[in-house]
Formats: structure tokens, C-alpha cells, sequence
């Protein structure tokens, strides 16, 4: 069923504002990166979930 189907951004300016909105969603879940072994880490954790360093 077509119907429910999500709709195609319809130009180039539509395209560059969900890409712009996913990139703002993902910064702000973003912790940086831990000092230990440099993976990215979440702004909600508390370890690293790499290699276990305490975040805090």
C-alpha cells in the first residue's frame, strides 16, 4: 500500500535539512570520546563501553 509509504524529500534543500536535523539529534546524544582508548562515547554514560573506563 502506497498510501503509508513515507514521502521523497522533494529537493535538494529538503535533503540537506534531515540530513542537518540527524546530525544535531546525534550531537547532542554524543558524550565526546574516551580518554582511555579514544572510542565515542554517549553524554548518558557513565564507562566507557569499549574498555570499561569510569567516564566521570
Amino acid at each position: 500500500d502506497l498510501s503509508s509509504a513515507p514521502a521523497a524529500p522533494r529537493s535538494d534543500d529538503d535533503v540537506e535539512a534531515l540530513i542537518a536535523a540527524r546530525r544535531k539529534a546525534r550531537k547532542e546524544k554524543s558524550g565526546g570520546f574516551c580518554p582511555r582508548c579514544g572510542k565515542p562515547v554517549l553524554a548518558s554514560d557513565r564507562f566507557c563501553p569499549h574498555c570499561g573506563k569510569s567516564i566521570a
